[in-house]
C-alpha cells in the first residue's frame, strides 16, 4: 500500500528541493515524510483494524462455532498443545484474498488527489 502511495509522488518535489540546496536525506525527512503522512497513517490505520478489531467484535458478538467469522476459525487452528499449520495457512490465504482483490480494484483511487496541488505546474 505505501509503495503504491510513494510511487504517485511526484519526482518534480525532489528536483526542486534538490536545485534549493536540499541534500537527499534532507529530501526525504523535510520533502517526502511530510508529503506521504497521510498515507502513512492510512496504511497504519487499516493495518490496525484488520488485526485487532476483526477478532475482538467476532469474538464479543458470536455465541457458537457456526457463527464465527474467518479469523476466528484461524484462531481456533491453534491448540493448546498443538498448531495445525496447514489448515491455519490456508485459512490466512483465504482470509486475505478478499482485502488483496479490492486494493487491486481499488489502488488507484487510495492514493489519487494526495499529492494534489504540491507542484505548480
Amino acid at each position: 500500500m505505501l509503495k503504491g502511495f510513494f510511487d504517485t509522488v511526484p519526482k518534480e518535489l525532489d528536483q526542486a528541493a534538490m536545485i534549493d540546496g536540499c541534500s537527499r536525506l534532507g529530501v526525504f525527512y523535510k520533502i517526502i515524510l511530510p508529503v506521504a503522512t497521510p498515507g502513512m497513517v492510512a496504511t497504519i490505520i487499516f493495518a490496525f483494524l484488520l488485526a485487532w478489531c476483526d477478532v475482538l467484535w467476532a469474538l464479543c458478538l458470536t455465541s457458537t462455532h457456526s457463527m464465527g467469522t474467518v479469523t476466528l476459525g484461524i484462531m481456533r487452528c491453534v491448540g493448546e498443545f498443538q498448531i495445525d499449520w496447514p489448515m491455519l495457512m490456508a485459512g490466512s490465504i483465504i482470509a486475505s484474498l478478499p482485502a488483496i482483490i479490492l486494493y487491486l480494484l481499488l489502488q488507484k483511487f487510495l492514493v489519487a488527489g494526495l499529492t494534489a496541488g504540491a507542484v505548480k505546474e
